[in-house]
């Protein structure tokens, strides 16, 4: 448990955030998520809805994350769990 109460410390210094708003900005990201999966669906069902919509959100949040990581003490904007093999 020790573990990981320090990894969970040591990845909110990295982020440069409190809990709290690592929590809703975890949160907030979940939401926006949710709600393009949602799109997704009703997309798949009736494909004349919603044509670019999930792309153009899944886009609009990629950069906002990248944002969010570039603001923060992670190298080259990005913590070692996002980075692509």
């Amino acid at each position: 448990m020790q573990k990981l109460i320090d990894q969970s410390k040591a990845h909110l210094a990295k982020s440069n955030s409190t809990y709290v708003q690592h929590l809703f900005r975890a949160c907030y990201y979940a939401v926006q998520m949710l709600a393009i999966t949602c799109g997704l669906v009703i997309h798949a069902v009736v494909p004349a809805l919603f044509e670019y919509t999930a792309s153009q959100k899944l886009h609009q949040l990629n950069e906002e994350i990248q944002g969010v990581h570039s603001k923060s003490n992670l190298s080259d904007g990005f913590c070692k769990e996002c980075k692509q093999e």
